[in-house]
């Protein structure tokens, strides 16, 4: 099982439980929010979905951009070069 809390205009999943020892009245909606319990495990990606009230599903959400992972230590490396060029040592 999964409790939802979502924007009732946007469907925008804005929390979520899917423990048993968190669900059922854990999640209170907030003003215009409302709350859906659905019968599916809880899914990887919750920010990749948006709840459909018509059909009571999840389904993709257009506007969701997945984020890209990064290099940290590469970009570190870089802004230590432009910072020495920056200095003028070399």
């Amino acid at each position: 099982m999964l409790e939802i809390r979502y924007k009732k205009d946007t469907g925008v999943i804005t929390a979520s439980a899917s423990s048993p020892e968190f669900m059922g009245g854990h999640l209170k909606p907030k003003i215009g929010e409302k709350i859906a319990l659905l019968d599916i495990p809880s899914p990887e990606e919750m920010r990749a979905l948006i709840y459909d009230e018509a059909t009571k599903t999840l389904v993709n959400n257009p506007a969701y951009t997945k984020f890209l992972p990064r290099d940290l230590a590469a970009e570190i490396d870089e802004l230590k070069t432009e910072i020495k060029i920056l200095k003028g040592i070399t």
